[in-house]
């Protein structure tokens, strides 16, 4: 009796695993018999959005330019914040930073300690400019976004 009941259960899943190696077979061809379907359905869902090297983190912004008060997420800590429009940088001579060049007027540049400076961004700049710029600058080690989180995970709970 024993090794009936085994047999009848072993029967079982062996159906079990038919029926769903039959219908994930089935799932397969329905998405290789459409493929323009399933691409377009993939481009419409499609948002685009940039991610920042910022420091240690990575945030995620959902257009291409970045102003003070614009929403972000930060991808390693998981945490939506608010950009505040200064930037934060780490250079050995603030004299070989070439600001003319970027064609940016600021609010303010302040010393904070030996070799960091502190930039706050008018409104109107750009700050991912700002940010790429001083990256892609010689005279600059580190440039990093202030961003103010929210202690929220995402948008919605706001």
């Amino acid at each position: 009796m024993k090794n009936f009941r085994c047999s009848v259960l072993v029967l079982i899943l062996c159906a079990v695993f038919l029926v769903s190696s039959c219908v994930e077979e089935q799932r397969i061809n329905n998405a290789q018999k459409t493929p323009e379907l399933k691409s377009t359905e993939l481009e419409s869902n499609t948002k685009q959005f940039l991610i920042i090297k910022n420091g240690m983190d990575k945030i995620k912004v959902e257009k291409s330019n970045l102003y003070a008060g614009d929403e972000v997420y930060n991808l390693s800590i998981s945490q939506v914040g608010i950009v505040t429009g200064e930037i934060i940088l780490v250079t050995s001579s603030i004299d070989a930073v070439n600001f003319e060049a970027i064609d940016i007027n600021f609010d303010r540049l302040e010393s904070l300690g030996d070799e960091l400076y502190s930039i706050t961004a008018t409104p109107s700049e750009d700050i991912i400019s700002i940010h790429q710029y001083l990256m892609s600058s010689a005279a600059v080690s580190r440039s990093e976004i202030q961003v103010r989180y929210l202690g929220l995970h995402t948008a919605e709970e706001r």
